[in-house]
């Protein structure tokens, strides 16, 4: 089930959804962001103003969410009445959580007999793991309405989740012998395959999700992380861009669609929807950091160092020391370039590229010796650009 990582209570709910944008819509993500900072009030405000003009079950379930935050649960609750009528048992895990919080026994229990026989079915791990769903995990179980295939799934979730993956592996590979058309069996082969590494088999599993389940946005997203482990570029922006068809209101989906932008060397389009995400989200280190490498590619290198700077104002990484870095060796700052890769190695003492770019600023800098100190510890620790050096400039 898709799960969008901007709403804390209602993350079961959303299954597909109906949108198909690709550029990013400061609009209309505006409220989802507010509400994953809790400022609900607001997100209230400009939710209402988007279900004016277009009332989307995603905005109004985003309002749901809203509305349960500030307690008023009546207009919640009206509110996933108008939403059930569009499609029935949508709002289902809403109103179970709501009644819960009212004491209303009896309509929770309802809630709770139409969820169980829906497609939005509360997944076993989620109800086994979630705090929301503390109060009444007893409830469910006690119903068993869910199947041994089920319980199966929710004990390699666990295993995942605990890193024993040959233990997971080898009782997904049992599940699905004996049911070989699960999609979900199939998306946790691919998960599982993917921490081992073994990407041939992760992208063939979650083919075979796809195929046999083509709403699950977690499957795109999946697809994509395999893809870029993979290097295929191309495919990874095809699966973010259907993604983001699928699930248009979380902003981590466009953060992915980005970090493959700058993989594939596509350093315009990284630019402006980082700019675009920047405007949402203007303190995402992560962000910043592939705007720096974005817009230092595009040979902007001003505008790269203002980005990189406000990373290193917010944390202190060795990945943002080495863009700084080779900031300042564009822009032939070789005293600063030093400082940074020094930087960078107080992290991480043992990479071979950095030693071999910080002996190329000392030489630079016209410090011979300390650059053929340098570019022996990066042969050292594998740098063939520092073999290249040292039999250049180090004879």
């Amino acid at each position: 089930m898709n799960k969008l990582k901007h709403i804390g209570l209602f993350i079961l709910l959303i299954y597909s959804f109906t949108g198909f944008a690709q550029n990013l819509n400061i609009k209309e993500l505006k409220p989802f962001i507010l509400i994953e900072k809790g400022d609900y009030n607001q997100a209230k405000i400009l939710l209402d103003q988007l279900i004016k003009e277009n009332p989307k079950q995603e905005f109004q379930m985003a309002k749901i969410e809203v509305l349960y935050k500030l307690k008023q649960y009546q207009e919640a609750i009206f509110l996933c009445k108008k939403v059930d009528r569009q499609s029935t048992s949508y709002s289902s895990v809403c109103r179970m959580l709501i009644y819960k919080e009212l004491g209303d026994n009896e309509n929770f229990e309802l809630s709770l007999h139409e969820n169980l026989s829906s497609q939005y079915k509360i997944p076993l791990y989620d109800l086994l793991t979630k705090e929301d769903f503390a109060d009444f995990q007893s409830d469910i179980l006690n119903k068993n309405t869910y199947s041994d295939v089920e319980k199966q799934l929710y004990q390699v979730e666990n295993l995942v989740q605990s890193h024993n993956y040959s233990q997971a592996l080898f009782l997904i590979d049992e599940i699905i012998s004996r049911n070989p058309t699960n999609a979900d069996a199939y998306f946790l082969q691919s998960k599982i395959s993917y921490f081992l590494k073994d990407y041939r088999k992760s992208n063939f599993a979650i083919d075979k999700a796809i195929s046999l389940e083509r709403s699950k946005t977690e499957f795109y997203r999946q697809k994509a992380n395999v893809n870029i482990k993979m290097k295929n570029y191309s495919v990874a922006l095809e699966n973010t861009d259907r993604l983001i068809r699928k699930d248009p209101y979380v902003l981590e989906n466009y953060i992915l669609k980005l970090n493959v932008l700058v993989l594939n060397s596509a350093y315009v389009q990284a630019v402006n929807i980082s700019n675009s995400i920047l405007e949402l989200s203007p303190e995402n280190v992560e962000v910043l950091q592939l705007n720096s490498k974005a817009y230092f590619k595009t040979g902007d290198n001003l505008s790269a160092l203002k980005s990189i700077n406000k990373v290193l104002e917010i944390e202190q990484s060795k990945e943002a020391y080495e863009i700084r870095g080779d900031i300042y060796m564009a822009t032939n700052t070789y005293k600063f370039a030093v400082f940074d890769y020094s930087m960078y190695l107080d992290i991480e003492p043992y990479n071979g590229e950095v030693y071999a770019k910080k002996g190329f600023a000392r030489l630079k800098l016209g410090d011979q010796k300390g650059a053929c100190s340098d570019w022996t510890k990066a042969k050292r620790y594998g740098s063939y650009e520092a073999v290249k050096y040292i039999e250049r400039y180090c004879k």
